[in-house]
């Protein structure tokens, strides 16, 4: 999980982030999202405004990149939310996809 200002500042960073993308908290906090998070393609991050913008909501599977620059396919779920004075905060939930199942053996056949 991470959260962010709409700035897209970080706000906090939390140890699955960490080891999804190797940067601690402490090297992340106050950095903009692209800066530690890089998309595989800008575009991308785009639509994923633009959609947050209109709906607060976004979900999508997209390549970033890591701290040491592998890419990895990654699930991410977005939401633009307010507390009790209107003060927005994103917050984005990051899950590798799993990878597709492949069969080994017909199940009809078993």
């Amino acid at each position: 999980m991470i959260v962010t200002d709409t700035d897209l500042r970080v706000l906090s960073w939390n140890q699955a982030a960490q080891r999804l993308y190797g940067w601690a908290e402490r090297d992340v906090l106050g950095h903009g999202l692209d800066d530690v998070v890089r998309p595989h393609d800008r575009s991308d991050r785009l639509e994923t405004q633009s959609e947050l913008e209109l709906t607060g909501h976004s979900v999508r599977d997209t390549q970033q990149l890591t701290r040491d620059g592998v890419t990895v396919m990654v699930r991410t779920s977005e939401s633009l939310i307010r507390d009790e004075s209107g003060v927005a905060t994103g917050v984005i939930s990051v899950n590798r996809p799993a990878p597709s199942a492949t069969r080994s053996q017909d199940p009809e056949r078993r």
